[in-house]
């Protein structure tokens, strides 16, 4: 059996690597409201089928970010 003191400094291992992981999805998210509006207005100044193929991309990797997100904010949080 571990210390009490190596399983607190895991443990608050843990709950540092989870703050961690939790704000890099907060700024992403962030980042991504701030710059959605530029999409729009990006398809309007520069119409054409090209833009409009990379914004689906950027919409599909955004719908994976948020299922990813999703399972991870639904994971217990001993698993993460």
């Amino acid at each position: 059996m571990l210390p009490k003191s190596k399983l607190q400094a895991d443990a608050n291992k843990v709950a540092v690597l989870k703050e961690q992981q939790e704000d890099v999805i907060e700024k992403t998210l962030e980042e991504l409201e701030l710059n959605f509006p530029r999409l729009e207005i990006l398809d309007h100044i520069y119409p054409s089928t090209r833009i409009r193929e990379l914004v689906v991309l950027i919409y599909k990797d955004v719908i994976h970010l948020a299922r990813e997100s999703a399972t991870y904010y639904q994971q217990s949080p001993i698993s993460k």
